[in-house]
């Protein structure tokens, strides 16, 4: 995925007016114009507000991805936002309460164990640095709020201290192996124990410190986060079918599946939910609004929803049902030339592809050209994007990839003998990324097809979902690096279009694409016979 707050949907936009009241309600008095967004997300960051800090870092990397001090914050905001729900997580808390000292330890070495034989850079999991990085964790839970509350209400200020003081002292520890990890962690344990924090709290934030320092991609997977990355990957869930976005600190639907019941209640795109039976809903907590909306098949959820350009707030109630989370749209235009949007990659989405184009060639005329739009496109599962890459080549290299692993180190070819062989268009984005890049540059790269739009999100990178038998949930860890046959990877820079188009209103990048395709069939047409 592009960002790990979530893509583009999820992202906060500020602008216009509602971006300057904003201002003024989260700095009083402050004259908007001269407060930069910088300024803004280091307050948000000093006052402790890491999601929306760390929404706003976001914002400013889209205009400057090789900023190191930007992308440093950014990840700082991260890690503290994720330590914070983490901390929250009530179900996940109480099965943590509940661990011995044993499990913990088995928790801790487990998902250490993982990282060490799995992350795509074996330099970069280093253990010195990952047993350091664990104990930051913990200092940094000392601070949260939500820690203190749980865990130290009843704690003398000097058995706090005498923790902090034992902390320094074991980040100075030259940890040489997992076996003297998992003995200085029973030590951090006995000592945490003393002032009533329990040991697999304590296991699990030096384990996620471990992961969160690798890069902004790797992270521990709670249980129930580990279950909703699964269920996306199969593309089917029990709830109402509507994607959400967060703008200027409010809900809006950013996609309606189609044939879900949120479509039959006549929801769309633009509408605002305010409320869920009869609920507010956090800005802060996207996952819990989300959650809401899921449950049992059969059961009934109330929305109240602000439609698009309506004044006036409606409510409706709408019958949970199993929803296929669709990842393409596609349509005919022109009479000629098809247009096949891609949200995501899933299990699904080869197969939707093939029949979105196979309903595009029964068109009374022959499909002289095709549109593939991936922006915003955070990308998701590499061997549906490696089959859609290979739908329209022939033969060559798809895409090299390299990790620790063994099975990470391989090279992808074409092998298609009956590949689609009309013009293919590339619409790309600063959105477009991980296994979208994938299929964008193979295109690319093997001159199969014409970029339009702006410089990718430059990921370069692939993350795998890993269950843990030792601990609850899973982890995300990075796996692989990936390039193409030039053997150089574009991480952090993006893949250049042919055509640079800028985006606004009424979709100049679409527009663009289909007066280009238009152009090369009248030129094909006017060719002599």
């Amino acid at each position: 995925m592009r960002c790990p707050l979530g893509n583009s949907r999820s992202r906060r936009r500020l602008s216009g007016p509602a971006a300057l009241l904003w201002i003024a309600l989260v700095f009083p008095g402050a004259r908007a114009q001269t407060i930069s967004l910088r300024d803004q997300a280091e307050a948000l960051e000093k006052d402790k507000r890491w999601f929306e800090a760390c929404s706003l870092y976001d914002e400013l990397l889209a205009k400057d991805r090789n900023d190191a001090v930007l992308r440093e914050a950014y990840r700082r905001c991260l890690r503290r936002f994720r330590q914070s729900r983490r901390l929250s997580d009530e179900s996940l808390q109480t099965i943590l309460n509940k661990q011995t000292p044993t499990q913990a330890a088995d928790l801790y070495g487990e998902i250490l164990g993982k990282v060490l034989s799995g992350y795509a850079e074996r330099e970069r999991a280093d253990l010195p640095t990952l047993f350091y990085q664990g104990l930051r964790e913990l200092r940094f839970a000392l601070e949260e709020k939500v820690f203190e509350q749980k865990h130290l209400a009843r704690a003398a200020r000097s058995g706090l201290d005498g923790l902090k003081s034992r902390l320094a002292r074991w980040e100075n520890e030259k940890v040489r192996d997992l076996a003297r990890a998992r003995a200085l962690l029973r030590e951090i344990m006995e000592s945490a124990w003393q002032i009533r924090i329990p040991p697999g709290v304590v296991a699990l934030e030096c384990a996620c410190g471990a992961c969160n320092s690798l890069d902004e991609y790797s992270l521990y997977l709670a249980p129930s986060r580990f279950t909703q990355a699964e269920t996306a990957r199969r593309a089917k869930y029990v709830g109402i079918g509507i994607e959400l976005t967060i703008v200027n600190q409010r809900y809006e639907i950013a996609r309606v599946y189609r044939k879900s019941p949120a479509a039959a209640a006549s929801l769309a795109k633009g509408d605002r939910v305010l409320r869920i039976d009869g609920q507010a809903l956090d800005p802060q907590a996207p996952d819990l609004v989300m959650e809401r909306l899921r449950g049992e098949p059969g059961t009934f959820v109330e929305i109240d929803y602000q439609p698009h350009g309506a004044m006036m707030a409606q409510t409706t109630r709408i019958e949970r049902q199993e929803v296929l989370a669709l990842s393409v749209d596609y349509e005919p235009w022109g009479g000629y030339f098809g247009y096949i949007h891609i949200h995501n990659f899933q299990d699904s989405t080869l197969q939707e592809v093939k029949s979105a184009l196979d309903d595009l060639q029964t068109m009374p005329m022959p499909l002289q050209g095709l549109i593939l739009d991936l922006r915003g496109n955070p990308g998701g599962l590499l061997k549906p994007a490696l089959g859609v890459a290979e739908l329209f080549l022939p033969e060559g290299v798809i895409v090299h990839t390299y990790g620790q692993l063994r099975k990470a180190n391989q090279v992808y070819l074409s092998q298609n003998k009956n590949p689609y062989h009309g013009r293919v268009v590339v619409l790309v984005d600063g959105e477009t990324a991980s296994a979208a890049e994938v299929v964008a540059g193979a295109l690319k790269d093997n001159r199969r097809a014409l970029l339009i739009g702006q410089p990718t999100y430059g990921k370069g990178s692939i993350q795998g979902t890993i269950a843990l038998e030792k601990a609850p949930g899973g982890l995300r860890l990075t796996v692989a690096k990936f390039s193409f046959s030039s053997r150089v990877t574009f991480n952090g820079r993006g893949l250049l279009p042919d055509r640079v188009v800028e985006d606004g209103e009424k979709d100049p990048v679409r527009k663009y694409a289909e007066e280009y395709l238009l152009k090369q069939s009248r030129s094909m047409m006017d060719e002599p016979q």
